[in-house]
């Protein structure tokens, strides 16, 4: 007799590691405006809090076009993105990390996931270089950013298209094959909280 609660772990299996990664068809657009979101909170937050940007390199080591940035991981796994892996610094913006995600699902009229949320800096006169990201979680996900320090000096281009988003405004950018690319020409740090939300898929 299998037992229910082997029949529930199967299920689960099945959806988070086949339903839920259905490709999601792309309209073609290059950002896409969500909403506003005001970042005090968490702007002062970052401030007072003794966080080490020194400390966790596994991205811009493993990225290379990633190099001159840095990191503070929320949610992130090394080495399965499909996995939620929570790290300490999450607990201190878990409130905030709630009403952006429902801010997400608004949005996109669905729920669904965050697989990943990550501050990242990106250092005055640095840049992000060009690049396509590819792997199976950006054919299921959203790539969203969120600005929570930058100035207006910092470009954000995808495939031929500039704009420089602003502090506290939610963007999708379409990076599934698409080439972009970061520069930051001011005399400040730009930092974003860059998320990616896997919505639910339905059966």
């Amino acid at each position: 007799m299998i037992s229910y609660a082997f029949k529930q772990r199967s299920a689960n299996f099945f959806l988070s590691n086949f339903v839920f990664q259905i490709p999601m068809q792309m309209d073609g657009f290059n950002f896409k405006y969500y909403a506003h979101k005001d970042v005090k909170e968490i702007q002062q937050k970052m401030t007072n809090a003794a966080l080490n940007w020194e400390e966790f390199c596994f991205r811009q080591e493993r990225h290379k076009h990633h190099r001159e940035t840095k990191t503070i991981p929320l949610i992130f796994n090394e080495e399965n993105l499909f996995k939620l892996k929570y790290w300490d610094n999450f607990e201190l913006f878990r409130n905030e990390i709630k009403e952006i995600q429902l801010l997400i699902e608004e949005a996109n009229n669905s729920k669904g996931t965050l697989h990943s949320a990550i501050f990242i800096n990106l250092p005055a006169r640095s840049k992000i270089y060009a690049h396509t990201d590819l792997g199976p979680i950006f054919r299921v996900s959203h790539r969203i950013h969120l600005p929570i320090f930058t100035n207006p000096d910092c470009l954000f281009t995808v495939d031929g298209k500039t704009i420089n988003m602003k502090e506290g405004d939610i963007w999708e950018i379409n990076n599934d094959g698409k080439k972009h690319d970061v520069v930051n020409n001011g005399d400040s740090d730009r930092i974003h909280l860059l998320m990616d939300w896997k919505p639910v898929m339905p059966l």
